[in-house]
């Protein structure tokens, strides 16, 4: 319960619960909170939260996004496309576009991004839009009809009256088909939650961590006291009140952790010193912090040897982490937003299509390079396996990650040949490996 007084005192007043009206929510919340209007706010005050989501977007902007045709995949260029490849908008590029769009869908579970264009003109925004922007996704509500039930309608446009974003102190009502909404993972409502929300305690645990160690550090006092040590024939003996003074005095005028006081008190008065709450290292606030952050980045699929530490992991180690990361969370990324975005804009209908590509990475052409030395290797294993017998060229095929082939001879042994088949490969088996291990079968 919460004890009365003030309406303006009570808010900020700590309140106490009894077991009678015990909720584990409330309580652990309670006794390490965090606040904030929003969790993008949140995001941009605690490094532990910035990371995962940085280590993501700061890599997609080093990627070289392009036009393709859906025909033959090659790359298209004209006015429409490459204005929005190189700004889509007056205040950043298309990198950086994409890179809000997919850090609003991680930090608040869903990307709002706006079409500055008549929505009649929805069927072709890339050659009509003025601009394309990411609206900060706290500040977007949708208005539903009333009565209205998720799961119980077939048009997007039953489902939501339009979207009201809270700029410079008003709301501005935006039409369903000017907005591209994508949500982060799966979700049972209009909105998705954010990843955060099943980060609750972790982050309280790093607000209250950061709390105490701000407290030791800055407050400097009430971590002990003075006990007499003091004795006669009955035994220990009370402090006078003069022999506090001067113990007090003393205390408070030479000693303490600043610069110009000394750290080793030297008493003339027998006293002993009593801990009476928790140092740093009992605390161990850096493994926690770390544990939390670790927690945090695997919300986001970053393995937690990328996680910033004081004993940096091996390099190769994380270089291996990091070349894994790309296909395994980077690509699914950019590839599921590249494809609303085509389909937003309009690409789609003129057969065309975002694509995006990586260059001059060094972890993926040392990940590259080590996958065609190994699968050199499985091919020469291979070639000495067929060569007596062991396999057929679709096992030599699929064992180098390549498909199989419909033709009868790809399936038999060289013992299963006839003569013909057999010439056949005499003829090709020079070429069976060429230097990338790769087979001309």
């Amino acid at each position: 319960k919460q004890t009365t007084n003030k309406q303006a005192v009570d808010n900020f007043r700590p309140r106490t619960y009894t077991v009678n009206n015990f909720d584990a929510d409330s309580v652990i919340g309670r006794f390490n909170p965090y606040a904030a209007a929003n969790l993008f706010t949140l995001y941009n005050k605690i490094s532990e939260l910035q990371f995962p989501i940085r280590f993501i977007t700061e890599k997609i902007k080093n990627a070289n996004f392009v036009v393709r045709s859906y025909s033959n995949d090659q790359i298209k260029s004209d006015k429409y496309t490459d204005k929005i490849l190189e700004k889509p908008n007056p205040f950043y590029s298309f990198n950086d576009y994409i890179a809000q769009s997919i850090a609003m869908r991680l930090i608040e579970g869903n990307s709002f991004c706006y079409a500055l264009a008549d929505e009649n003109f929805s069927k072709a925004f890339y050659r009509y839009a003025n601009a394309f922007y990411v609206l900060p996704s706290y500040n977007v509500d949708i208005d539903s009809p009333s009565g209205f039930v998720y799961f119980m309608t077939d048009d997007l446009r039953n489902a939501i009256n339009f979207y009201k974003v809270y700029a410079n102190g008003k709301y501005l009502k935006i039409p369903v088909d000017n907005i591209l909404h994508i949500k982060d993972g799966m979700s049972t409502d209009i909105k998705a939650p954010s990843r955060l929300t099943s980060q609750t305690y972790t982050i309280s645990n790093l607000m209250a961590v950061y709390e105490a160690r701000n407290v030791i550090y800055t407050k400097r006092g009430a971590l002990g006291a003075l006990v007499s040590a003091k004795t006669d024939t009955a035994g220990l003996k009370n402090l006078s009140e003069k022999d506090k003074q001067i113990l007090n005095d003393t205390f408070n005028r030479r000693y303490g952790l600043q610069y110009d006081k000394n750290q080793t008190i030297i008493s003339e008065i027998p006293a002993t010193w009593l801990q009476m709450g928790m140092s740093i290292q009992d605390l161990e606030p850096f493994r926690e912090t770390l544990n939390d952050a670790i927690q945090i980045a695997s919300a986001y699929n970053v393995d937690q040897i990328l996680v910033p530490r004081e004993n940096d992991a091996n390099y190769t180690n994380k270089e291996t982490a990091e070349a894994a990361f790309y296909p395994s969370v980077l690509f699914p990324l950019l590839e599921q937003e590249l494809r609303e975005q085509s389909k937003f804009m309009g690409l789609l209908d003129a057969g065309l299509y975002f694509d995006y590509y990586f260059d001059n990475v060094p972890v993926l052409e040392a990940s590259k390079n080590q996958k065609s030395e190994a699968q050199k290797k499985v091919s020469e294993r291979c070639k000495i396996e067929f060569d007596n017998g062991l396999i057929t060229l679709n096992d030599w095929r699929t064992q180098i990650g390549l498909e199989e082939m419909k033709e009868p001879i790809y399936s038999k042994t060289l013992l299963q040949m006839s003569e013909s088949e057999l010439a056949q490969i005499n003829i090709i088996k020079p070429s069976k490996t060429n230097n990338n291990g790769n087979t001309n079968q």
